[in-house]
């Protein structure tokens, strides 16, 4: 897939970024720069409103925006995180100004009835019972809660219970009027499509676009005074485990090396260190990971693991052996160079899946101004050293810095 790509910024303020590449299919999407970090009030808010997206705009009713895209075979979703709110569509590529249409539609035009509130906060509650049911996707926000503190950041995106309740159209109104800038939006394109033409679909639907809220401002976090061990006892069977390190920014300089060293670490591999040590040899976790998660200001480098209650202080000990590797042996040049190849072959496959494709340029377009190519990428990988991967493993995964965050059984 080419990874050639145009940008215009709109009179308004609004970006544009599209890549043309040959594919049955398209995708769009618009990606805010606003997220449940930027709430001010109410936590919950800004995924409440991803929700009302689809729920009805000034032309078009919740069935009609539902069935459009879907009756294709296409798809019309969104999500939302600390940061960001993004709407996308996947269509066949005769779809694609419908597509487009109905977009920019939901985000501009989204009316918010309120019997539509009142049935989608009785969704969004069983959504965060959900998530409380399941230790395993429950332990990070734990964490982030007790990492971040008072900050902005500990807040989990569904929000608490009791807020959601409270949440009024109101609330959902008065959080677009004041969070939401045209600057702070980008428009986002995949396809067989000349930029021309994707402008001539899409640039009336944007140039009314009139968002003028505050640019996002956010206080931002200076890190913890000191690390932590929390122990939570719950009605589950196994334990469940996430040791946490300070990480880095979205646009540290140390993000390509962290990238490949967590690759190794305990990235999405069979082969991984952390794999091969606890599940393949002593065969004591189901499942175990670790993953760079980075803010705009922060972030965190963490590890993953669930095992039998009476089976986790050996398996916290066995993941600090296989760090404690990282910081005190040199890899092997042959060793990286395999590290290198198989972190190459994944970024290749992501940019043969346009659906990821769109969200990566959008959220690097908003960290660094600019999207990197896929070969500007690769060289970046292949100028990694040994001596860079020894560095990056004892500057961040210093067991000195380490948190840790235990679910057990009662």
């Amino acid at each position: 897939m080419s990874t050639d790509f145009y940008t215009l910024q709109l009179p308004n303020g609004v970006h544009i970024i599209h890549i043309k590449a040959k594919m049955a299919s398209a995708r769009c999407g618009i990606l805010i720069n606003t997220g449940s970090r930027d709430e001010k009030g109410l936590r919950g808010t800004a995924h409440f409103l991803e929700h009302l997206f689809f729920k009805g705009t000034k032309k078009r009713k919740a069935y009609h925006i539902l069935s459009v895209i879907d009756n294709s075979g296409g798809e019309l979703n969104a999500y939302t995180t600390k940061e960001e709110t993004f709407v996308y569509a996947s269509c066949l590529k005769s779809d694609m100004r419908k597509a487009i249409d109905i977009v920019g539609d939901v985000v501009a035009n989204s009316i918010f009835p309120e019997k539509e509130i009142e049935k989608e906060r009785g969704v969004i509650l069983d959504e965060i019972n959900a998530y409380k049911d399941d230790p395993a996707e429950d332990i990070m926000d734990c964490f982030e809660e007790e990492w971040f503190g008072t900050h902005e950041l500990s807040s989990n995106i569904l929000g608490t219970v009791n807020d959601v309740k409270n949440i009024s159209r109101k609330a959902i109104s008065e959080f677009i009027e004041k969070g939401y800038h045209n600057e702070d939006i980008v428009f986002c394109t995949v396809g067989q499509f000349s930029f021309e033409k994707i402008l001539h679909y899409a640039r009336p639907m944007l140039e009314s676009f009139q968002f003028n809220g505050m640019r996002s401002k956010r206080v931002p976090f200076t890190g913890r005074s000191a690390p932590f061990v929390k122990t939570d006892y719950r009605n589950v069977h196994g334990a469940h485990c996430l040791i946490g390190f300070p990480g880095i920014t979205r646009s540290h300089e140390d993000r390509i090396v962290c990238g490949v060293l967590n690759n190794l670490l305990g990235g999405p591999v069979m082969n991984s260190m952390l794999n091969l040590s606890l599940r393949e040899k002593h065969g004591i976790c189901y499942q175990i990971d670790s993953q760079l998660i980075s803010y705009s200001d922060t972030g965190l480098w963490t590890i993953y693991l669930n095992t039998d209650a009476g089976k986790i202080e050996k398996a916290v000990k066995l993941a600090g052996d296989e760090i404690k590797k990282l910081r005190e042996t040199h890899i092997s040049g042959m060793k990286l160079h395999q590290v290198k190849k198989q972190v190459k072959g994944q970024l290749a496959l992501s940019q043969e899946n346009p659906g990821s494709l769109l969200h990566i340029m959008g959220k690097s377009y908003f960290t660094r101004g600019k999207i990197e190519t896929l070969k500007e990428i690769m060289q970046r990988i292949d100028a990694i050293s040994p001596a860079d991967m020894s560095r990056v493993a004892n500057q961040y995964l210093n067991p000195d810095n380490m948190s840790l965050y235990t679910i057990l059984p009662k």
